[in-house]
């Protein structure tokens, strides 16, 4: 698309590249809004001209782009609303082009155009940060697993990382005119990102060492996007013939598909959907494809062909969401897979001093963690981020809820669930002993008066408080697991207990043990293999004390 040149020339002829450009930003969300039915599209128009770019899903569960040509950031809500386009505080012609969320709870991305990296806050609140080179196009923007935020330079052959608080560091050692290009958080720890011209992929550590890979990549294929897979591998667009989707594992292993890929297509933009399967745009030819192991079904029903589809995300919807640069639009492709299967759930009486626990809601997508957050009247309390929690006084009265945020694996980007709200009432304490005999009367004086009474006898001791009943929770976050592979069954429980895991197939068969273990109030995990027949099953967690029992099931489906 273009060599490295001078910066005012370098960068108009690279117009050419930003158009054929797609970088992943993949996952986060928020509100439980419903995933359409699979291949049904909504367009949205923004600005005419606008060149809608980089998009992303944001802490607040909207989605997020970039408008590279008019210098703006837009937010639009999975219902397919233009809520903003904030240019306040942007360079103007700085050219915004990939976008991703941060640890900081803010959007970043970058200006090619400008050397910059910009930070966005949900309400648009803009800061911008200059790289130290002049010259430099930074491209490609991702969040790594120390916190920062990864960035790619195109034209000076580096790849860095931005600190919360602004702080930059840059690595080289590529060959000048390598054109590092889109970046991801891979599942080994380290960066993964592509040399476009380099025709290479890269690995970077946290420290800035460098590692190259390029057998097993079809030469002048120029790799240009990438995204981490919750297989535990990353996927990545070969824009150049012969127009192939690429897999490469964290040991370097390269492998290529080009079935069912429409020959013309420029599969630029890529990511992991909420399905497990990898999904990618095809620039040229208009339409989205969806990899399902190394064969490709096309989406083009209401896609222009003209459009030019550039990136694509996992919105908190559970459906794709991309760009197309051309036609000004914003797109949503439904799945048909929701991102939440079940609520998260409180269990517990709600009344002042008996603990409360917080299930982790059941999600269709593999997990990496899951996060808890109280809630008092709607409003977060601060430290309550265990998934236990014990009502105080002061708590009388209100309504306690309980917000679970979802990390998924290799996918960093968050979901969001939100329990149901427990009304808080007052302690239930045993009855007021009986009340002690009176003392006896006095004896009559010799003059006939009355001697005084006697004292009153003390009460008796107040009768002990009703016992805290047992709450259980189970959550699971890979609502499909890998036969033999071996995952962690997450829970909570309210007292100390003997905790059992069984599983069985819904409605038929022997249900099977898995473990049995003894926890105090608070959580554990057991780690399962299941050397079961494909097929869905049901796990049950049976929480014992005395003469107490509580359980909580989560469906989990078994593949090959």
């Amino acid at each position: 698309m273009c060599d490295a040149q001078p910066m005012s020339q370098s960068r108009r002829l690279l117009v050419s590249l930003i158009l054929l450009a797609g970088i992943a930003t993949v996952g986060a969300g928020a509100a439980n809004a419903a995933a359409q039915p699979l291949g049904t599209v909504l367009n949205t128009s923004v600005t005419a001209g606008s060149g809608p770019s980089g998009i992303a899903s944001g802490p607040d569960g909207a989605i997020w782009f970039t408008e590279y040509n008019s210098a703006k950031i837009g937010r639009m809500t999975t219902n397919g609303v233009l809520t903003n386009e904030f240019g306040t505080g942007i360079t103007p012609g700085s050219q915004p082009f990939s976008i991703a969320t941060g640890a900081d709870g803010n959007l970043w991305f970058t200006e090619f155009n400008a050397a910059k990296i910009g930070q966005i806050t949900p309400s648009g609140a803009v800061t911008e940060f200059d790289l130290p080179n002049p010259f430099s196009a930074p491209l490609g923007i991702a969040l790594g697993p120390d916190g920062n935020m990864w960035f790619t330079d195109f034209n000076q052959a580096q790849v860095g990382y931005i600190t919360p608080g602004g702080a930059i560091a840059l690595f080289g050692g590529m060959a000048p005119g390598s054109a590092p290009s889109g970046i991801a958080a891979g599942p080994d720890g380290n960066m993964w990102f592509t040399q476009d011209f380099g025709n290479k992929l890269t690995r970077v550590t946290m420290a800035g060492t460098i590692s190259e890979y390029t057998t097993g990549l079809s030469p002048g294929s120029r790799p240009y996007a990438i995204a981490a897979s919750p297989d535990g591998s990353l996927y990545f667009s070969e824009y150049a013939s012969p127009n192939q989707i690429g897999r490469i594992t964290t040991s370097g292993t390269i492998t290529e598909t080009s079935n069912g890929i429409d020959p013309l297509a420029g599969p630029t933009g890529i990511g992991a959907g909420p399905d497990g399967n990898t999904w990618f745009t095809q620039y040229d030819t208009g339409g989205i494809g969806r990899l399902e192991g190394s064969e490709a079904q096309l989406f083009t029903d209401n896609i222009p062909p003209a459009s030019q589809p550039t990136e694509i995300t996992t919105g908190s919807d559970g459906n794709m969401w991309f760009t197309n640069f051309a036609t000004d639009q914003i797109s949503r492709l439904g799945t048909g897979t929701e991102t939440l299967v079940s609520d998260p759930v409180i269990s517990g009486s709600g009344q002042v001093g008996a603990r409360l626990a917080c299930s982790g809601g059941t999600w269709a997508v593999p997990l990496r963690s899951v996060t808890f957050q109280w809630k008092k009247n709607g409003t977060d309390i601060p430290g309550a981020t265990s998934p236990l929690y014990v009502p105080l006084a002061a708590d009388l009265g209100s309504t306690l809820s309980c917000k679970v945020t979802a990390h998924q694996k290799a996918i960093l980007g968050p979901y969001f669930g939100s329990s149901g709200g427990v009304t808080v009432t007052a302690a239930v304490t045993g009855p007021t002993g009986p009340t002690g005999p009176s003392g006896s009367q006095g004896p009559t004086g010799s003059d006939g008066q009355q001697g005084p009474s006697g004292p009153t006898g003390s009460n008796g001791q107040q009768g002990p408080s009703g016992s805290e009943g047992l709450g259980a929770a189970i959550f699971h976050g890979a609502f499909k697991v890998r036969r033999r592979h071996s995952f962690k069954v997450r829970f909570v429980v309210t007292s100390s207990a003997r905790v059992s895991l069984s599983i069985r197939r819904p409605g038929a068969g022997k249900r099977r043990g898995l473990g049995s273990l003894k926890r105090n109030a608070g959580g554990g995990h057991f780690r399962v293999r299941l050397n079961l027949r494909p097929g869905k099953y049901r796990l049950r967690l049976l929480a014992k004390s005395g003469g107490r029992k509580a359980k909580d099931f989560v469906n989990v489906r078994v593949i090959r």
